[in-house]
Parts: C-alpha cells; sequence; structure tokens
C-alpha cells in the first residue's frame, strides 16, 4: 500500500504544479488597422491588451481594413538602420500579461508590402534593447505593386530570452529604404487575405500562482513525501 500510495503522491504533485505551466497558443494577432493605436483582433487570455501604432517619425500614415500602413518616404529618400532608429521609423506593438500570469514568445510574424521599392525590415523589445547590435531578427520585402496582398515573414524568438515576462513588452518593427529615393512609397503592413492576421505574435501564457497558495501546496507535498519515507 505505502509503495502505490508514494507514487500517486508524486503524480498528483506533479499535476498540481503542472497546472501552472505554459500552453503554447497565438498571443496577439491584427487583421485590422482601422484605428491608430489598432486593438489586437486575436488575444490569448491572460493577456490585458495589445496595440499597435506608429513610430512618431513617420508621416502621412495610413490604415483601414486589413492593413497599417506609411504612404510615402518618412523622409523621401534612401536611410539606413541608423537613420531609421535616429529617426523613429517603426511600428510599434505593445503586450501586456495580466497580474497572474507570464509571456514566453517564441515567434513573431508580419505580412509586409512595398509599393515601388525594397525595404529591409528589422524586429527589436524594450527588454534586449533598441541599439544596432540588439536586432531580433530582419528580413527583406521585395518590391510589391500597388495594392499587393502582404507576404508573410516569420522571425524566431526563441532564443531571444523573451521568457517568464511578467510586465509591458514593446516590440518595434523599424525599416529601410536602401534602394531608390522615389518621392512617393506605400509600404508597411497588409493582411495576405481579408480577416487575416498582418501581425502575430507566438508564443506561451503561463499562470503564476499566488504565493500563499504556492506554499501551502509545496508544503504539503514536500510533508506528504516525508511521512511516506519514514514509514
Amino acid at each position: 500500500m505505502v509503495r502505490l500510495m508514494k507514487p500517486l503522491l508524486v503524480s498528483l504533485c506533479t499535476l498540481a504544479f503542472a497546472a501552472t505551466a505554459a500552453h503554447g497558443a497565438t498571443l496577439v494577432g491584427f487583421s485590422d488597422g482601422t484605428n491608430s493605436p489598432a486593438s489586437a483582433t486575436t488575444l490569448e487570455p491572460g493577456i490585458v491588451s495589445g496595440s499597435l501604432a506608429f513610430g512618431p517619425g513617420l508621416i502621412k500614415t495610413d490604415n483601414g481594413a486589413n492593413e497599417f500602413f506609411v504612404g510615402g518616404d518618412p523622409v523621401g529618400s534612401n536611410w539606413d538602420l541608423a537613420d531609421a532608429l535616429n529617426g523613429d521609423y517603426y511600428y510599434s506593438v505593445t503586450i501586456t500579461p495580466n497580474a497572474t500570469s507570464s509571456l514566453s514568445f517564441t515567434g513573431a510574424t508580419f505580412e509586409t508590402f512595398s509599393q515601388n521599392d525594397d525595404r529591409t525590415f528589422y524586429l527589436f523589445s524594450d527588454v534586449t534593447g533598441f541599439a544596432e547590435g540588439d536586432v531580433l531578427g530582419s528580413f527583406l520585402q521585395s518590391s510589391t505593386a500597388a495594392g499587393a496582398a502582404g507576404t508573410a515573414h516569420t522571425i524566431d524568438l526563441s532564443g531571444s530570452g523573451l521568457t517568464s515576462l511578467t510586465s509591458t513588452t514593446e516590440f518595434r518593427l523599424y525599416f529601410t529604404n536602401e534602394d531608390s529615393a522615389n518621392i512617393y512609397e506605400d509600404s508597411g503592413l497588409r493582411a495576405s487575405g481579408t480577416g487575416a492576421n498582418f501581425v502575430l505574435f507566438d508564443g506561451s501564457v503561463s499562470s503564476i500562482p499566488e504565493p500563499s497558495a504556492a506554499l501551502l501546496l509545496g508544503a504539503a507535498c514536500l510533508m506528504g513525501l516525508t511521512r511516506r519515507r519514514r514509514v
């Protein structure tokens, strides 16, 4: 009987702690940029809110159903990543867990377009920094025709250290124009189809148990296992 009870107690304690473990999901998604800042259209339970906004350096910003973009170059000329960082040429996403949850990010997908010229997009976060050497990932968006649907690009965040985050995380997607200096070029975020997410963050939500509950659970499991050893 004792031999049977010990494995059973271990299993029950393991299951109790597993109740606080993470579950993978789409954390936040945006498919409608009608407003600025835009509200998330996909939001996993355990997350308070998500918002999508334009960086203060962007001009001629535009938005609508299934898209969120800048019309025309911010400066009407070529600019590199240093210029983009200094000029605040970025799209911003903020993601906040509720008081009893923590977030871990595994990937980010952006559906982008760029009329007339190529663009390179670079992802940063306030957790890792906004300096040139802090890039989480980047991708090239080749020139597209006017009104073309967005092209999906995914950045792997599984090794970025963005795990067990309990406060608001801000992501910024900066972009550069290193092609030609056409005066008017739309570029930015556009869904590949109606209702599709043009910004998507994947990861997991973990429940954070109340300190008193966690202590009681741990003490109960420890006492139970110790008693079984003595028997």
